[in-house]
């Protein structure tokens, strides 16, 4: 491949940290066009000719662990497509929920055997929903949930708002219930939305609504919002088992804190930055960025 920006960021300032980037790539025989540093000196952007699984490999060999690392093409994407729990927020909706309805433990389990890839998404999100139907979880405990435990990521509402300044149609695909997305959707600015939905009995959660939202759902909202573009004008990011065929098909896949699963198979991630990272992946100035207030509040509305 030719034309690949690679952005590398670190947690904290280092020393040096553009000219060993650059040193690293030509001693793996990439040819180094242009190299600048970016994020407060904490962060390196090159435009390079060569490889990029090459490049990849040769800066984790000498910074294995403490690298948020992007290779992509140098072209802004069309579409972004978002999961949303523990990426565009900092919780598993879910958890809160059923830790206010004192299940909290046993829905956890089953959030992270699915969110690691040990369990079947639809499998466990049905029994988690049983069980929050069998202690009678209503309408208002989700609202108070949604009101006092759960928050936007850091740099949410930038990285939205910047996108859409350039462009860029925002969807958030989520695995979670309209209950809690519509409200984080609208909040961030999101174009669509696609998730689940609770079925109640008057005010009560009952089941979760046919079909279920899961990995190939995921997938599908990817390749129908592309389907005139192209996968290649896609950019995804998420965190969990069910994001990683469409972090995989998307131009550009970003795991997000992920769950080792994803690490394993997404070359790209976030691992120590918020999400404005996803901007300096991107070979946007901060100049151009669009930062309303970052605060962690999320309309009901």
């Amino acid at each position: 491949m030719t034309g690949l920006r690679l952005t590398a960021l670190l947690p904290e300032p280092e020393r040096g940290f553009a000219a060993a980037v650059c040193t690293a790539l030509s001693s793996a025989g990439l040819l180094v066009r242009a190299c600048v540093a970016c994020a407060e000196e904490r962060g390196v952007q090159c435009l390079f000719d060569g490889d990029a699984v090459l490049a990849r490999a040769a800066l984790r060999a000498v910074w294995p662990r403490t690298l948020d690392l992007c290779v992509r093409e140098d072209s802004l994407p069309r579409v972004f497509i978002a999961d949303m729990d523990a990426t565009l927020v900092r919780e598993e909706c879910l958890d809160e929920l059923a830790a206010l309805s004192g299940v909290g433990a046993r829905v956890a389990e089953l959030t992270a055997a699915a969110m690691s890839g040990g369990m079947d998404f639809g499998t466990a999100l049905r029994a988690r929903i049983a069980m929050l139907a069998e202690v009678g979880v209503d309408r208002g405990l989700i609202q108070r949930t949604l009101r006092e435990r759960i928050h936007l990521q850091a740099g949410a509402r930038t990285l939205v708002a910047t996108l859409r300044a350039h462009g860029v149609r925002c969807i958030l695909v989520s695995g979670g219930f309209e209950d809690f997305v519509a409200p984080v959707a609208n909040t961030l600015g999101f174009h669509a939305w696609h998730c689940n939905r609770f079925q109640f009995a008057g005010e009560r959660i009952a089941a979760v609504c046919d079909p279920i939202l899961g990995r190939e759902a995921k997938l599908a909202a990817l390749q129908a919002e592309t389907a005139a573009l192209g996968l290649a004008a896609g950019l995804a990011i998420g965190d969990g088992a069910n994001d990683i065929p469409m972090l995989m098909a998307a131009g550009s896949g970003i795991a997000f804190h992920a769950k080792p699963a994803v690490e394993a198979v997404v070359p790209d991630r976030i691992t120590h930055g918020d999400l404005t990272a996803v901007l300096h992946f991107l070979g946007l100035p901060e100049r151009t960025w669009v930062t309303p207030p970052e605060g962690e509040v999320i309309s009901a509305s």
